[in-house]
């Protein structure tokens, strides 16, 4: 019986370059359901619009998604940069994107 080769595992680098993919993903489509599957649901999680102050906890992110999606018929943006940045223990997403929402 043939086997196969163990599937490679992602590296951290790759899950985070991921999960700035289905966020992009979720963002243009206006799906809280995706963002719902993409964010942890925690009280330490972050966010920041462009303009706005930074929101702290899952409550206050998911509240601004609703918010944007619900006055807002498309997104439109351009990603110019992707990329994971590592602080110590935390790999964290880094990326840079204009995007206006019409």
């Amino acid at each position: 019986m043939a086997t196969r080769p163990a599937r490679k595992l992602d590296t951290p680098e790759q899950s985070v370059r991921e999960a700035n993919h289905r966020f992009y993903r979720a963002l243009a489509s206006l799906s809280l359901e995706e963002m719902d599957a993409i964010w942890l649901h925690e009280d330490w999680v972050e966010c920041v619009h462009p303009g706005w102050d930074m929101l702290l906890g899952w409550e206050e992110v998911r509240a601004s998604w609703v918010r944007i999606f619900s006055s807002t018929q498309r997104m439109q943006m351009e990603i110019t940069r992707v990329g994971a940045r590592r602080r110590g223990r935390r790999l964290g997403g880094l990326h840079g994107a204009g995007y206006q929402h019409v």
